[in-house]
């Protein structure tokens, strides 16, 4: 993961949640707790889990996408990050 960061720096990172080897809750905090990554916005994104769950939780995420999503939702969102 991390040498794919280097080789690609993202301007950002939509992380699902529930991953076959890892947490993307982990994940986040991870990245959001190194240098080279915490300014890089993160959406997670899950279809189990609410966004007020998230928040509730101390994950550093700057936004949540809860699947399926409306794709115009996601672009806005998105944006509103890049901006």
């Amino acid at each position: 993961l991390f040498n794919m960061l280097d080789e690609f720096k993202p301007d950002i990172i939509l992380l699902d949640i529930y991953l076959k080897d890892s947490d993307g809750r982990y994940l986040c905090n991870l990245l959001k707790s190194l240098g080279k990554t915490e300014n890089i916005p993160i959406v997670l994104i899950s279809g189990m889990m609410e966004e007020s769950e998230v928040s509730e939780r101390d994950i550093l995420a700057d936004g949540f996408l809860y699947k399926p999503f409306d794709l115009d939702e996601s672009i806005q969102k998105i944006r509103s990050l890049l901006n």
